[in-house]
């Protein structure tokens, strides 16, 4: 565990200062004896204030407790220093894997994705991250998620950056459309739309399959910005992993435009923010 790892390190840098200051004190206790004067016993204070440093190190690292910069090097894909040239795509959950690490209790899987590039051109790759117990719906194969890759080296994922994840929204909103999943109009609904809550009415199989989602006709209600209770319907494409999160009778997260409620999607769970 990360944990294990950071107890380890603060413990050496911990044990290293204490025998430094002790051993550097000791030298300079017996220069000054030996030569009654103040000057040789200064060498005894070098390896007591690099024993000082160690022990400055040990508890900073305590202060940080969990070790948050090894968490960074050791787990999981979101990558603040991304480079510039880091392509951002839209993967499908295929399966995961859990793997050995775990941080604060959490563990950590290795997603296997099939992604689809800004160019709509498909390939697999390969996701670690940290997934608590609440998430793992969020991940469940068919699942949807907003990822970056390195031209050279697509087959490593990483999670999208916070600064790039609108970057992310919007290419997930084009691919919807463009592969008929859904309204042309979902991408100006996701950027201008103000965030309700509904009940979902009704939700009717139409028995049509596009891309492996199934089309739902799905009837919410909702209160739209003038303060009215209205119902609103539209057909829907889902994966099977989020069909569950639109039953009947459940309150659903959506985004409608101010000045138009015929025109709104849904916010279902996902690890990063999607919207259908």
């Amino acid at each position: 565990m990360i944990h294990d790892q950071g107890m380890f390190l603060r413990n050496l840098f911990l044990s290293f200062g204490i025998a430094l200051i002790a051993g550097g004190l000791g030298l300079a206790l017996f220069l000054y004896t030996q030569t009654g004067m103040l000057a040789p016993a200064f060498a005894g204070f070098i390896p007591a204030t690099v024993g000082g440093t160690f022990l400055l190190v040990a508890l900073k690292l305590n202060s940080i407790g969990d070790m948050g910069p090894l968490r960074e090097i050791f787990s999981f894909g979101a990558d603040p220093t991304l480079p510039p040239n880091a392509q951002i795509a839209v993967g499908t959950v295929e399966g995961l894997d859990r793997t050995h690490l775990t941080v604060n209790d959490i563990p950590q899987y290795r997603i296997r994705l099939r992604v689809r590039g800004v160019d709509m051109r498909e390939f697999t790759g390969e996701l670690k991250m940290l997934v608590s117990p609440h998430q793992m719906a969020a991940v469940a194969p068919g699942t949807m998620l907003p990822v970056a890759y390195l031209p050279e080296n697509p087959g490593r994922l990483y999670r999208v950056p916070a600064q790039r994840q609108a970057e992310a929204q919007a290419l997930f909103q084009r691919q919807q459309v463009q592969l008929g999943l859904a309204d042309p109009r979902a991408a100006e609904v996701s950027e201008r739309g103000v965030p309700v809550t509904g009940v979902v009415m009704s939700m009717i199989p139409t028995g049509e399959i596009r891309q492996g989602y199934t089309g739902l006709d799905a009837t919410v209600r909702f209160t739209n910005s003038y303060g009215n209770l209205v119902e609103r319907s539209k057909r829907a494409f889902l994966p099977q992993s989020m069909l569950g999160q639109l039953g009947v009778g459940r309150q659903v997260d959506m985004r409608v435009l101010p000045d138009d409620d015929t025109q709104f999607i849904f916010e279902l769970n996902s690890v990063d923010a999607v919207s259908w």
